[in-house]
């Protein structure tokens, strides 16, 4: 590292350098891979004229054109290297890590420093077996923060392998976090609004195992399916191939 390094909390814009690192040999390993290219080139060039003018084997036209395309790759490799020595914040935002001192050796795939893009955010939650096929993909959501705040999102992702512990699955849903309100790491509750469905309370002595309840239609008494909606204090179930609508219920 040469150059001054940036403190955490400290706001970058996208571009602005974050490490300068010390060329060390590369400009002057450039200079020399510059030279060889130049000699290929006019080597390559007096081969292709004399090969045109049966004065020089095909054979040798082809062996300087690959010196020279050895010698333009070489060029591009140190010139690359050269460029890497700047590390450029990739997007505008805040420092959450000290960037890295002067004089300190950083090998590749060291961190320089770590700037956070809080202007999206993505709150993590589990939905259950039942529930899964009832929302989608772009469907909205509302995240409720520990300190009360509610933030209007859409789900952005729902995972199609459940978790082997609990027969969940994961659910993202993104949030705008312009203004970097929400902070990471912070926990919140998801509230999903799904399809209205109306459905009737029935105490759970209702039913008689087989996902249906027992009613009296005209004097006989008579087996209607149903299919359960959330199980409470009550039961909540309805006629399969019915509306339901546990809210309404309530």
């Amino acid at each position: 590292m040469v150059s001054q390094p940036l403190r955490k909390g400290a706001t970058v814009a996208e571009g602005d350098i974050l490490c300068r690192l010390n060329p060390g040999a590369r400009p002057a390993r450039l200079l020399e891979a510059e030279a060889r290219l130049a000699e290929a080139k006019i080597e390559a060039t007096a081969a292709t004229r004399l090969s045109e003018k049966g004065f020089a084997a095909e054979t040798t036209r082809i062996a300087r054109e690959a010196q020279l395309e050895a010698a333009q790759t070489a060029v591009n490799l140190v010139r690359i290297d050269i460029s890497r020595l700047i590390i450029r914040a990739p997007f505008s935002d805040v420092i959450e890590t000290d960037t890295a001192e002067i004089v300190t050796l950083l090998a590749p795939g060291d961190t320089c420093a770590t700037v956070i893009d809080l202007s999206e955010v993505k709150v993590s939650g589990f939905v259950s077996e039942q529930e899964v096929d009832r929302i989608e993909l772009g469907q909205q959501a509302t995240a409720r923060l520990i300190d009360g705040r509610t933030i209007p999102g859409k789900i952005s992702f729902i995972s199609r392998v459940s978790d082997p512990a609990t027969r969940t699955f994961q659910v993202e849903v993104t949030l705008p976090n312009q203004d970097g309100s929400i902070r990471d790491g912070m926990t919140a509750e998801l509230r999903i609004d799904l399809p209205a469905e109306e459905a009737h309370r029935l105490p759970q002595t209702a039913h008689d195992g087989r996902l249906g309840v027992r009613l009296a239609v005209n004097g006989q008494a008579r087996f209607v399916p149903v299919h359960i909606v959330r199980d409470g204090g009550g039961v909540l179930a309805a006629p399969f191939g019915q509306a339901t609508n546990a809210a309404a219920s309530q």
